[in-house]
């Protein structure tokens, strides 16, 4: 076996490696089989085998530490390196302590989040309802928040995602909690990327006689949806006019799954536009929200996805002079209860009505936020 050139080694060892995930990161399929011990075969079969195993690399602090105990990474080994994914776990802090208003008076939070478990949906659910929960231990002080808490979205594009709204909720609770810490007296810049729904801007039910949403001082808001609701309905639906086997990606039934996540083993994508029904609820949640913020100049609702949708509404400094715009493909047709809605808003705000329907580059409040 030592005398086999290198060349024949490489094809034997990747005939070895049973095994793979895909890491999006890198947009490549890592091994995950091991292939170690092969290194120990012969100096000729290390040659071969270090580059495959020191290319990708999966440390904690324990491996890390063995790793130096043995003098593991060398230069020559280091110079094979092309991703490392080190695993850290912070030590317990008490919350309550860490966010007592007393001890803070920031004014600025900024928030760079990932929902990125997949695999488990219940512990999904826990981990947005836990961070929901949360935001109301925030200071008062805080006059601006952004918060990216980013649910990327299957690579298939026709595989249903499950829903990530508790089972005993009647409404997303990350939606509805953001959308109440955005009615803070003191809040004046409000910005989320995420997965949520028309419920952080207005609830989907309201007891009898309960006093409505309002956002006393708040200037500028900002929500961009991700492409899968919480409930798992995408924003974006094929297009009537697409070929219904017609698809587009990398999704070859012959070749191994990229990953073992449901709805990302295979790249499948099809033409598709923004769903109308999901732009009517947004579009009319936007204008009840807006007859509610007296200080606002700028509130954006968009979509940047395949299809894209967009609703925004400018107070100040007006684009074209255009104070609201409704844009997605196809064209928007808001129904009439919703543009009686936006009416109303525009004459709260003593402004003169002058709405703009648009899609893609002809849209003043789309690409330029």
């Amino acid at each position: 076996m030592d005398n086999l050139p290198p060349e024949l080694l490489r094809r034997i060892l990747l005939h070895l490696i049973t095994e793979r995930t895909w890491i999006f990161e890198i947009h490549e399929r890592v091994p995950k089989t091991s292939l170690f011990a092969y290194a120990a075969i012969s100096r000729k079969w290390q040659s071969v085998v270090e580059p495959f195993t020191f290319r990708y690399m999966y440390l904690n602090p324990m491996r890390l530490d063995v790793a130096k105990a043995y003098n593991y990474f060398t230069l020559p080994r280091l110079a094979h390196l092309r991703y490392v994914h080190f695993d850290i776990e912070f030590p317990a802090h008490d919350l309550h302590v860490s966010t007592n208003p007393e001890d803070y008076d920031d004014q600025k939070v900024e928030w760079w989040l990932c929902d990125g478990e997949k695999m488990n949906t219940e512990l999904r659910i826990r981990q947005r309802t836990e961070f929901a929960y949360t935001l109301k231990l925030l200071p008062k002080s805080i006059e601006t928040f952004r918060l990216e808490y980013i649910r990327k979205s299957p690579t298939d594009m026709t595989f249903q995602p499950q829903s990530i709204v508790p089972p005993d909720a009647t409404c997303d609770i990350l939606s509805r909690e953001l959308r109440r810490f955005s009615q803070r007296d003191g809040l004046k810049e409000f910005l989320v990327d995420a997965s949520v729904d028309s419920s952080i801007l207005w609830p989907d039910f309201q007891d009898p006689g309960s006093e409505s949403p309002t956002w006393p001082n708040l200037s500028w808001f900002h929500v961009e949806l991700n492409d899968v609701l919480p409930s798992g309905e995408w924003l974006d639906i094929r297009d009537p006019e697409d070929e219904e086997d017609e698809f587009h990606g990398n999704f070859d039934w012959d070749d191994a799954p990229y990953s073992e996540v449901p709805g990302d083993e295979y790249e499948k994508r099809f033409r598709c536009i923004s769903s109308p029904i999901h732009f009517e609820r947004f579009a009319l949640a936007t204008a009840r929200a807006a007859s509610k913020m007296p200080k606002i100049r700028e509130l954006y609702l968009t979509h940047h996805g395949d299809a894209g949708m967009a609703v925004g509404f400018v107070t100040r400094a007006l684009e074209k002079s255009c104070c609201l715009e409704f844009s997605k493909e196809p064209l928007p047709q808001p129904s009439e209860e919703t543009m009686d809605a936006w009416r109303k808003v525009v004459k709260l705000h003593g402004l003169e009505w002058n709405v703009h329907f648009a899609y893609g580059a002809d849209a003043y409040y789309f690409y330029t936020l």
